[in-house]
């Protein structure tokens, strides 16, 4: 058996709130994840939110469609290496935020 790991960092900006992920965004760790960032949301005020795939290395498909909510209720997603740019393609919503995908800015 396979166990899928997920690692999220928060980063606190000025102007942004970042979570950074790495490893595998399965629906083992879906759930979880999105209770944080909604909790981080509340607290995050005028703060653009930003979530950082760089560093997945794989999304299934309830993965696919967290990013793709969070991106309809005003999240920027964020790839910064050819890697992730390519992850992000393979997801089914990616016709409503891929377009819209930013490189991390550093």
């Amino acid at each position: 058996m396979k166990i899928h790991t997920l690692h999220y960092y928060m980063h606190n900006g000025p102007t942004a709130l970042r979570l950074e992920l790495a490893g595998e965004l399965s629906h083992q760790a879906v759930s979880r994840l999105d209770q944080e960032w909604r909790t981080a949301s509340l607290v995050a005020g005028d703060r653009t939110l930003h979530v950082d795939i760089t560093f997945l290395t794989s999304i299934d498909a309830l993965g696919s469609a967290l990013l793709d909510r969070w991106h309809r209720e005003g999240a920027r997603i964020m790839a910064n290496s050819n890697a992730s740019r390519a992850l992000a393609e393979s997801i089914p919503e990616k016709s409503r935020f891929f377009r819209h995908l930013r490189s991390a800015e550093r």
